[in-house]
């Protein structure tokens, strides 16, 4: 009885230890360099309904263009967006596009991502953070498969802009 009752303090002091004796200002910071802009135009959504699981929406992705430093190209379809409004009115985003570069490469990136819910099922925030990841074939990308990396996303009506970021360790340059 006497070890339950001290186990909340003792986890208490444990930890208090440890953040003392962990040095913040050791911690690295990772480079955060741009990588690219995306942008996408959606058609109509698609409203399921309330699921044990959430109320699930879907649209087809009808246009868009990737760019970056080294790159460009165009939507490929089929291209698509789902997502789950939960129960705790959070909405789970599910991205997932491929894009043809102007050199031919292909390109397959899938964002996913959480953020609040607006209220409506169709108003998707206005403003989110996505984690985009990329995969393909060509060898003067093969870089993106291996890459972390955070999107910005702007909504304004269907279109959507995600600023695409990657994130490396400091002492990193590609």
């Amino acid at each position: 009885m006497a070890v339950r009752l001290l186990q909340p303090l003792l986890l208490l002091v444990a930890n208090v230890a440890f953040s003392l004796g962990h040095n913040i200002q050791n911690t690295p910071t990772p480079n955060v360099s741009y990588f690219g802009t995306m942008h996408l135009t959606f058609g109509d959504f698609l409203i399921v309904g309330n699921t044990p699981t959430g109320s699930p929406i879907i649209t087809a992705t009808q246009a868009g263009n990737i760019t970056g430093p080294d790159f460009e190209g165009q939507l490929a379809l089929p291209a698509g967006d789902w997502a789950w409004v939960d129960s705790t009115n959070h909405i789970h985003i599910d991205g997932r596009y491929q894009f043809k570069l102007t050199d031919g490469s292909i390109i397959y990136v899938q964002a996913t991502g959480v953020s609040p819910a607006t209220g409506s099922e169709t108003d998707l925030p206005t403003k989110m953070y996505l984690r985009p990841s990329f995969l393909t074939g060509a060898e003067k990308y093969f870089y993106m498969n291996y890459m972390v990396s955070t999107a910005l996303v702007r909504r304004n009506g269907l279109d959507l802009t995600l600023d695409i970021w990657e994130v490396t360790w400091p002492d990193v340059q590609r």
